[in-house]
């Protein structure tokens, strides 16, 4: 690859590009700088149709002229495996690599890229290609011990907290169907963002919707603000009480997964923040906003994506859901099969280690028919059908997932809706559905950490089924799934997936005669005998205390004893 360029930064005729508008801080030279970058790019283009060791070699001669070095390993391995998942475009490329650690590609940073490469030129020498050799044969290992690297910014999430808003109880509901994970012309699909608003509204007939374009092809450079267009589509085709509308993005990380982000004043990338703790940190900033886990197998290379949900207790009021269906790949797919090898879904998977996350789903839609190819959507419990209203019941998990976009349901316990964190109160559950075409629901299934622990069998297009618990007062999660008697998918009907209800392990209270002041603990195996000195009495709470003991080493899989399973 070799391409001698020539370019005059003053004096070069103005190229209009459709649908680009210069900023109004432009210095007196942008007309001339956007024109150089432009001039670049078409020269890169036989770059693109070289073969795949001219490409590799593009990738580090983008970097050591933006950024004055090479790329790390990880970095060449992400951007190359970016490039070919999303079919990056040169410009692409080197807006990627451009761009500062915030996301941004300024005016001064373009200047600076024009100006170093007139003066050393794009062409590819033999250390270049020795340079590019050596990426290559990174062992995967060194990759990722770089992408894990920040693990004390981790750390330092786990010490702070966000918290949820307390739930209320007996609060009366109205039913919403929409959807936020969308795709236009902005990134990587079909139609303008207004086209995609516009038919959500007419044609899918949708309550709410959202576009969240993948943020590593909206990076803008300082004449191109896709970020600006897709929020200021957004505000134009918002009508409270019609239609609701967001904006998003989608975090696209070829390694880690996808992740999308709502209601966040600005965006960030896999490139400018690399690694999933770097990502976390990001979010956690930016309180405000809310992610959701996408297409869960889909990226699970060599690193497990997602980290197989390691625990980030910082950024769990903020990661509110999992999509249970993408495209037309329902519950088969996300919920009854593929799982990483392991015995539970993804959702449970996620939930038993500490997220708490909400059933929903997404079209994610790149051929401009947004939600018109299947009928599944996300449900969501709100108020009214305002933008504020919907948010909140986003953050609150109030939302189910279902492959009939006819079925209501609303599941509850003691009056506090589905996404409620309780404590204290009866485990008394009660789980209301609907089919509004008149369809015959087939059966009702509740759940607690995962594992089915009942289902009845109905007859009705309406139902209203109560459950209660007692067998447990620990540390738990319920959800209830509605089967349809309609639709077939490999043998079974449409279904509702409802999002849970946590709950908090249950104070244990002393028995009687046994005093609290004496010491007497249920966390652990230390206890003092009564203040009155008959051991007889004390014996109830060492009793509660091993029992407590027990009880919890069952529920981490450790066995009643060292070395002994359970």
């Amino acid at each position: 690859m070799k391409l001698h360029l020539v370019l005059l930064l003053a004096g070069i005729s103005f190229v209009d590009i459709a649908s680009r508008t210069l900023a109004t801080a432009a210095p007196p030279d942008a007309n001339a700088i956007q024109t150089g970058i432009q001039t670049i790019i078409q020269s890169m283009e036989s770059a693109k149709q070289a073969t795949p060791d001219a490409q590799d070699e593009f990738l580090v001669l983008a970097y050591s002229h933006a950024q004055d070095r090479p790329p790390t390993p990880a970095e060449f391995f992400t951007l190359r495996m970016l490039r070919a998942a999303e079919q990056l475009s040169n410009e692409q490329i080197l807006l990627l690599v451009l761009q500062d650690d915030q996301g941004i590609v300024t005016w001064d940073q373009c200047r600076t890229f024009l100006e170093k490469t007139v003066t050393a030129g794009f062409i590819s020498t033999p250390e270049t290609h020795l340079l590019t050799n050596t990426l290559l044969k990174t062992p995967i290992d060194a990759i990722l011990e770089e992408l894990q690297a920040d693990n004390v910014q981790k750390d330092d999430l786990q010490n702070t907290s966000n918290i949820i808003e307390e739930p209320l109880p007996d609060v009366q509901y109205n039913t919403y169907f929409g959807d936020l994970h969308n795709h236009s012309n902005l990134s990587h699909g079909m139609g303008s963002a207004s086209e995609a608003y516009a038919y959500a509204r007419d044609v899918a007939g949708l309550d709410f919707f959202s576009l969240s374009d993948h943020s590593e092809l909206m990076i803008f450079w300082p004449w191109d603000h896709k970020w600006e267009q897709m929020r200021d589509v957004a505000e134009t085709y918002n009508a409270p009480g019609q239609f609701v509308t967001l904006w998003g993005f989608e975090w696209s990380h070829p390694f880690m997964g996808h992740i999308n982000v709502f209601n966040s004043e600005d965006t960030t990338n896999c490139i400018a923040t690399m690694t999933l703790w770097g990502f976390y940190h990001w979010l956690q900033e930016r309180p405000e906003a809310f992610g959701t886990f996408n297409h869960p197998g889909f990226f699970n290379y060599a690193i497990g994506e997602f980290r197989h949900f390691l625990i980030t207790p910082a950024v769990v009021p903020q990661m509110v859901g999992i999509e249970l269906f993408n495209t037309c790949m329902g519950f088969d797919f996300y919920y009854y099969q593929n799982r990483w090898g392991n015995d539970l879904p993804y959702i449970d998977m996620a939930n038993t280690r500490g997220w708490r996350l909400g059933a929903l789903g997404g079209d994610d839609n790149h051929f401009a028919t947004w939600d018109t190819d299947c009928p599944y959507r996300t449900g969501v419990l709100a108020t009214e059908l305002t933008r504020e209203a919907i948010i909140d019941a986003y953050r609150a998990r109030r939302f189910y997932s279902t492959e009939n976009l006819n079925l209501l349901l609303d599941f509850r316990c003691a009056g506090y809706p589905m996404g409620s964190h309780l404590r204290g109160i009866p485990r008394t559950f009660t789980l209301s559905a609907h089919d509004t075409s008149q369809t015959r629901l087939k059966a009702v299934s509740f759940y607690r950490n995962g594992e089915r622990v009942e289902t009845r069998a109905v007859n009705s297009s309406s139902v209203e089924i109560i459950f209660q618990d007692t067998a447990s007062s620990g540390l738990d999660y319920y959800y209830g799934i509605v089967e349809s008697s309609a639709g077939d998918h490999n043998g079974r009907h449409d279904e509702a997936i409802s999002s849970p209800i946590w709950f908090d392990a249950e104070p244990v209270v002393p028995a009687p005669g046994c005093n609290a002041a004496s010491g007497t603990t249920v966390n652990s195996l230390d206890f003092h005998a009564p203040v009155d000195g008959t051991i007889c009495v004390a014996i109830p709470c060492i009793l509660l205390t091993l029992l407590g003991w027990a009880a919890r080493r069952k529920k981490s899989g450790k066995g009643l004893m060292p070395g002994l399973s359970h």
